[in-house]
C-alpha cells in the first residue's frame, strides 16, 4: 500500500469505529415496557385513549454533561416563571397602593404584598446564582461516558372523542437500558446539585 495513502485509510477504520460507537442500540430496549409506559402518560391526561402504536426511532447517549444541562435548562425556565410571578405580585401592588389611598383597608394587602416580594424576588436573585453554579459543573462535567439514555419514540394515539393523533416523546433509560421514570430522573438530578433557591426538579 502505497505511504500516501496511508492516513485516508487510517481516517476512513476511525470514521468507521466512530460510527460504530455511536450505533443506535434500539435492539437493547424492552419495546413492552415502552409501550406500557407511555401508554400510563397517556392515559393520565386522557383515561379513555388507545395507544396504537410506537416505534423506537432513536436513542441518544446522555453524559453527566448533558444531565447537568437539562437541570440548567429546568432552572432557565423556572427563573423565567418566577420573574414573570415577582412582575404580577408588583402590578398588584401598585393597584393596591392607589386603591390605599380611596381606603385604609387595602393597608394589610400592600403588605402581604411586600412581603410576597421581598421573599420570591430574593429566591429569583438564588436561582441566578443556582445557575451560575450549574454552568461552572457543566463546564467540568464528563461529556463522554453515559450515565443514562434517551429513547426518542415515535406514537400515534386514539384520543376519547375518537379522534386519531401522532407524535413523539422521549424515554429517559439507565444504562442497563431499564425506564426511569420522571419522578425518579428528578430525584436524580436533585442528588447531583443542591441548590440554594427554592427550586426542586420535576
Amino acid at each position: 500500500m502505497p505511504r500516501l495513502l496511508l492516513p485516508s485509510v487510517l481516517a476512513l477504520l476511525m470514521a468507521v469505529a466512530i460510527i460504530s460507537c455511536n450505533q443506535t442500540p434500539l435492539s437493547k430496549v424492552n419495546k413492552a415496557d415502552l409501550n406500557s409506559y407511555v401508554t400510563a402518560k397517556i392515559k393520565a391526561i386522557d383515561a379513555a385513549a388507545v395507544l396504537e402504536s410506537l416505534e423506537p426511532v432513536r436513542i441518544d447517549t446522555m453524559t453527566q454533561q448533558d444531565q447537568y444541562n437539562r437541570l440548567f435548562n429546568l432552572l432557565t425556565s423556572k427563573h423565567a416563571e418566577e420573574t414573570a410571578g415577582v412582575k404580577r405580585l408588583l402590578e398588584r401592588s401598585k393597584l393596591n397602593i392607589q386603591m390605599l389611598s380611596f381606603s385604609d383597608e387595602y393597608r394589610d394587602e400592600v403588605n402581604d404584598d411586600t412581603k410576597k416580594i421581598d421573599v420570591a424576588f430574593g429566591n429569583t436573585k438564588l436561582m441566578l446564582k443556582d445557575m451560575r453554579a450549574v454552568n461552572e459543573l457543566i463546564i467540568k462535567a464528563d461529556s463522554i461516558k453515559p450515565v443514562a439514555y434517551v429513547a426518542y419514540c415515535a406514537y400515534r394515539v386514539k384520543l376519547s372523542d375518537k379522534s386519531t393523533t401522532k407524535d413523539t416523546t422521549e424515554v429517559i433509560l439507565d444504562t442497563d437500558y431499564s425506564i426511569i421514570s420522571k419522578e425518579d430522573f428528578a430525584r436524580r438530578l436533585q442528588k447531583i446539585y443542591k441548590p440554594k433557591s427554592n427550586f426542586i426538579p420535576k
